[in-house]
């Protein structure tokens, strides 16, 4: 049974647009509340002006309630804004024109149990980004329970994600909204809070009737624009999900984890691997067999197999069927779910092999999720480290095997068998404990890039101790 870690909740502050000189916003400035001021300020400078285009792709939409390094460039949308915004889904051609198929921005995917006071929220994926460039094989790897497989599902819209946005060839094809409404939320406790110091200042006499009426007229209306924006976000993110392309959705598919439960004992091969073929509208029989029969061929099976049922068949030859069918619908994106992970050590070479040639023959883009990191580095070229929910290292696989910084990522490494028996009884297996390994009291971690496309979880004080490592670890490279 799957295993997932329980997290705080942390509320973080949004970017602040420094550029600003409006008179109003200078009053409020002064006089609001200083975190306030720190949510969506340029929104409300766009939102206060009635010539402003007001454009959904603020930083906001993406991060969800963490922060960013730099300022994304706002598309101007039409004089109508809130109005004519939601009459096509979101796009980025930044993402088409570097060649990203797959962009996943600060991914949330969380989960409620329980009702009353034993409700709780269950974080199985917290704030995971990761692009993906075509033609390139992807890995993920990491322990039971560390949201790998959640991911996969999130991104082929199994779940309905919680929080940030998913991005193929440039289009948002799922997004989450509890950010807006959470902004929307404390934008009203702010802005009650600040009423009833501005009430308490008037008895006071401690401003004049006059200040105290201008200060909770801007006060209300940076809070109206301020939900305006929100809500229209909130609309945008319905609208997109609602309005997903059907035919870029079948462009991606997925090869389960399981090749026996994701199988139905009732159904034939040939209605297993069709049934995708005629839930997009294919009912020609004909046609359809065909097509099976093609996939069940690229799979190493022969097509006799089609009127047979799952129980027919060995563990290996199940995976290939769970293979064709994601194959019939012609996919561009593949997502591989640990296909490997309940065979043999021989049919696994056969199954990885098998999708290696897939990969070229096909020219697929490729998530690949799996335990082993010596499997993974063999196929894939980047690999991610997850930990309970969260990405803690990422770096292409010579560079990982060559520096690997993360005490986690290291528990992993040294978890891999020797064939060297020898060896293997000299090998020391390091045990990875967070709270002994990381020191967060003082500085939360920040996903930073130790080396040109080396990203690790850290703090200024450990980007200083890894830094110090990749010296040691060139040393000894070097000598060798």
């Amino acid at each position: 049974m799957t295993k997932k870690v329980i997290k705080k909740e942390v509320k973080k502050s949004t970017p602040v647009n420094d550029d600003i000189d409006n008179s109003s916003l200078d009053r409020l400035h002064k006089n609001l509340d200083g975190s306030l001021l720190q949510k969506d300020i340029g929104a409300f400078q766009q939102a206060n002006d009635s010539t402003a285009n007001i454009s959904l792709d603020t930083p906001e939409d993406e991060i969800g309630e963490h922060t960013i390094d730099s300022e994304k460039d706002i598309t101007d949308l039409s004089k109508e804004g809130l109005n004519k915004i939601v009459h096509k889904c979101k796009f980025k051609q930044e993402y088409v024109d570097n060649n990203i198929i797959l962009s996943v921005n600060h991914l949330k995917q969380y989960f409620l149990f329980g009702a009353g006071k034993s409700k709780y929220k269950l974080k199985a994926v917290h704030d995971v980004s990761f692009q993906i460039k075509q033609g390139e094989c992807f890995g993920l790897v990491g322990e039971s329970g560390c949201g790998k497989s959640t991911t996969g599902r999130s991104i082929i819209r199994l779940y309905k994600i919680t929080s940030g946005s998913i991005y193929y060839k440039g289009t948002r094809i799922s997004g989450g909204y509890r950010w807006n409404e959470k902004e929307i939320k404390f934008t009203k406790i702010r802005f009650n809070k600040k009423k009833k110091e501005l009430s308490k200042k008037l008895i006071d006499n401690k401003i004049s009737k006059e200040d105290f009426e201008k200060e909770l007229k801007d006060a209300e209306t940076y809070r109206d624009n301020v939900i305006k924006i929100q809500h229209a976000k909130i609309k945008q993110i319905k609208y997109d999900n609602k309005h997903v392309n059907a035919k870029l959705m079948r462009e991606i598919q997925m090869i389960f984890q399981d090749p026996v439960d994701s199988l139905d004992p009732r159904m034939t091969v040939e209605s297993i691997i069709s049934e995708g073929l005629q839930i997009q509208g294919l009912h020609n029989k004909a046609k359809n067999h065909e097509k099976v029969c093609e996939a069940l061929t690229k799979v190493g099976l022969i097509p006799e197999y089609a009127g047979r049922y799952p129980h027919e068949f060995s563990g290996g030859q199940r995976q290939r069927i769970g293979i064709a069918r994601a194959l019939v619908m012609n996919p561009k994106f593949l997502i591989c779910d640990e296909p490997i992970s309940a065979l043999d050590v021989s049919i696994r070479a056969q199954i990885i092999n098998l999708l290696n040639d897939l990969k070229d023959e096909m020219k697929l883009s490729m998530l690949f999720i799996a335990h082993d990191l010596s499997v993974v580095k063999y196929f894939c070229d980047r690999i991610a480290v997850m930990y309970f929910g969260e990405i803690v290292e990422l770096a292409s696989s010579d560079e990982l095997f060559k520096h690997p910084l993360h005490p986690y990522t290291k528990s992993l490494l040294s978890a891999i068998p020797k064939p060297n028996p020898r060896t293997e009884k000299h090998r020391i297996r390091i045990q990875y404990n967070p709270q002994l390994a990381h020191d967060y009291s003082k500085e939360k971690p920040k996903f930073v890039e130790i080396l040109p496309g080396h990203f690790i979880l850290a703090n200024s004080v450990e980007v200083i101790k890894y830094q110090e490592e990749i010296k040691k670890l060139d040393l000894a490279n070097n000598k060798k």
